[in-house]
């Protein structure tokens, strides 16, 4: 049987702002994500990025995500 420590996984991930010298620039986002146990550190700009990455080491993937159904009012007739 395997210990907790095996089969769970500890991430530190921070995200930041980083913007740029030039008028009416658009801020770019960044990110790095830490493997506490590993020591394995990644650096991201996009949260799809950071998801592939966790999803990658963990084993874990996100569910499809349902569709909202429009409210009968909002409906086309």
């Amino acid at each position: 049987m395997s210990s907790l420590d095996e089969r769970s996984h500890t991430f530190v991930v921070r995200i930041w702002e980083e913007r740029r010298d030039l008028a009416n620039a658009t801020p770019t986002w960044r990110g790095r994500v830490d493997e506490v146990r590993t020591g394995a550190r990644r650096y991201f700009t996009t949260l799809e990025d950071l998801m592939t990455y966790l999803s990658s080491q963990s084993g874990m993937t996100a569910p499809a995500p349902e569709p909202i159904p429009l409210s009968p009012s909002l409906r086309r007739r």
